[in-house]
């Protein structure tokens, strides 16, 4: 999870580089949806 949270925030650096128009709202929207999913009670 450390490594997944550390790669979130560093993500959209190669996100810019490797295309010319990233889909960043994607990218959040996901990441929202994996840190919802790692956290919330069963």
């Amino acid at each position: 999870m450390a490594t997944t949270i550390r790669r979130s925030v560093e993500g959209p650096v190669f996100l810019l580089a490797g295309a010319p128009e990233p889909d960043l709202t994607t990218y959040a929207a996901e990441l929202v949806t994996l840190f919802d999913l790692a956290t919330r009670r069963q």
